[in-house]
């Protein structure tokens, strides 16, 4: 997975929401790229949504428990 397409959708939900989310942590990213669902976009889509919805901050710094 490419860490452009999570920014994308960083963004992308972050402007859905009304969310003045700026930043994906690096420890975050780093754990995204090594994970499991780096070959399903979809996926990896819905979890940055969920990011984004949960995020209390201006950074995602965790992953939602799920």
């Amino acid at each position: 997975m490419c860490f452009r397409k999570v920014r994308i959708f960083n963004t992308l939900y972050s402007r859905k929401y009304d969310k003045q989310i700026r930043d994906i942590s690096a420890h975050l990213l780093q754990t995204l790229m090594s994970s499991h669902r780096s070959g399903n976009i979809r996926e990896m889509e819905h979890l940055i949504e969920r990011c984004v919805l949960l995020c209390e901050t201006d950074t995602i710094d965790h992953l939602p428990n799920y």
